[in-house]
């Protein structure tokens, strides 16, 4: 779920055409808040070395 998010925030972060468009700048930003709290989540259980290093193989 946690990759489909990222995805997701990386597409419409492209499709908003650098905020301009309300609609895709809006669902960008949920998505990375949504993003963000998951991770802060994950760091709760997981050293935060091991989480930063699968958050950035994940975005690849």
């Amino acid at each position: 779920m946690f990759g489909l998010i990222e995805i997701g925030w990386a597409y419409t972060l492209k499709l908003s055409e650098m905020y301009t468009k309300p609609l895709y700048a809006g669902i960008n930003i949920i998505l990375m808040i949504v993003s963000l709290y998951f991770l802060t989540k994950t760091l709760k259980k997981i050293p935060l070395g091991t989480v930063y290093a699968i958050w950035v193989l994940l975005d690849i």
